[in-house]
């Protein structure tokens, strides 16, 4: 469970790791990469975590091989130049969306940026409504490395 939105150039990202109905801990989960395409994932840690490290380094490569989620879970690469694709179990597709997030937060999310809201606004309404979303959230932008970290 996590919530992970994009809008706008900023990613926001939860940290909250879930077992059960329990909080058990945070990690990062949104990555920034040297070309500056900003990443998130959700669902299984070894699968999100798993995916960013893919992110930051092999989907950089000219002949990288498409990341798969297993069994639960998704990411997606936000491009400087406005494309975002998405992975998940069923493969991968570019979207042609302005916004976008993912996580059992994401309805909320999705539709406080319907009604207008910044990637950071829908993070605190997912949060406020989705027991698996919590802080400290980080944010990134495609220029800069942290742009803010908040509770």
């Amino acid at each position: 469970m996590t919530t992970i939105v994009y809008r706008a150039g900023l990613i926001v990202g939860d940290t909250c790791i879930t077992q059960g109905n329990s909080r058990v801990g945070r990690v990062t989960k949104v990555v920034r990469r040297k070309d500056g395409a900003l990443a998130g994932a959700c669902g299984e840690l070894g699968a999100l975590t798993s995916f960013l490290g893919w992110a930051e380094t092999e989907s950089l490569k000219k002949k990288a091989k498409p990341f798969l989620f297993c069994d639960s879970g998704e990411g997606f690469i936000a491009h400087p130049d406005g494309r975002i694709q998405w992975y998940g179990g069923e493969g991968t597709a570019f979207l042609d969306v302005p916004h976008i997030a993912i996580g059992s937060g994401s309805l909320v999310a999705m539709g406080a940026m319907f009604m207008g809201a910044s990637a950071r606004d829908a993070m605190v309404a997912a949060a406020s409504i989705d027991h698996g979303t919590a802080g400290p959230f980080v944010c990134l932008t495609h220029d800069s490395k942290v742009v803010e970290t908040f509770s």
